[in-house]
């Protein structure tokens, strides 16, 4: 009986294996569907802040603005960050923009950042963006007033007289302003691109002259230098 019985129990299963493995379904078909995935699309265009921008946030407030093109289907951004003196680190968000706090000194550096986003729509990761480049530093120092130097005195027998402005020049300044002032009332304010300008005073008196440099590429230009006075007299003609 009871070999009959182990007969009939090993009939059963072999016959319950041959029914139901049948349907069982191959391990390989669980992964997901990668057909119904779409090809990411072209990499986020990087809006703000414009390359080679550079940061003063103790001067225009401590957080920078960084945003990019908005993809559609996106569910994820990835911001890849790295300074030359700081490690590289990435942020995931849900929104195409960033606005970091620069407040510590410690950031102060200069950074590159590029950006790529995420759905689970697609099959991978869109490329990362071109990268762009800026830089956390304090507001820079105005150039130093060179010629004429201070307390100068031109003595000259005809008027307008010619003098030759110098100035040292800042580095990365795309522009120079050249400002002057006859005693209180103002002259005249040029905007050069080097470091020096011919300028013609037309009367005698005393005069302040003050410079500031530039970059489209800065958060702000530098400040005024300081004054720099100078004096223009006319000789008296001889009976």
């Amino acid at each position: 009986m009871k070999e009959f019985f182990r007969w009939w129990m090993s009939y059963v299963l072999v016959i319950f294996f041959l029914i139901h493995g049948s349907t069982c379904k191959n391990p390989d078909k669980y992964r997901p569907d990668y057909d119904s995935l779409l090809p990411p699309p072209p990499p986020p265009l990087l809006l703000s802040p414009p390359d080679s921008f550079v940061h003063m946030p103790l001067v225009s407030g401590n957080r920078l603005l960084i945003s990019w093109e908005h993809i559609e289907d996106a569910e994820i951004y990835e911001i890849h960050l790295i300074g030359e003196n700081h490690p590289e680190w990435t942020i995931e968000l849900d929104t195409n923009f960033l606005a970091q706090n620069w407040a510590n000194i410690a950031l102060f550096d200069k950074y590159t950042w590029k950006v790529r986003a995420y759905s689970q729509k697609w099959e991978y990761y869109t490329d990362w963006s071109k990268p762009r480049i800026f830089t956390v530093s304090h507001r820079f120092p105005p150039p130093i007033p060179l010629y004429p130097p201070g307390d100068t005195i031109f003595y000259t027998d005809s008027l307008p007289i010619s003098i030759n402005f110098e100035w040292s020049m800042v580095s990365g300044a795309q522009y120079y302003y050249l400002r002057a002032t006859m005693d209180t009332t103002f002259l005249f304010e040029i905007r050069v691109t080097n470091n020096h300008e011919t300028v013609f005073i037309e009367e005698p008196g005393i005069y302040y002259w003050q410079i500031l440099a530039g970059s489209k590429h800065w958060e702000y230009d530098t400040g005024w230098s300081p004054a720099i006075r100078f004096t223009v007299i006319k000789n008296k003609k001889k009976i």
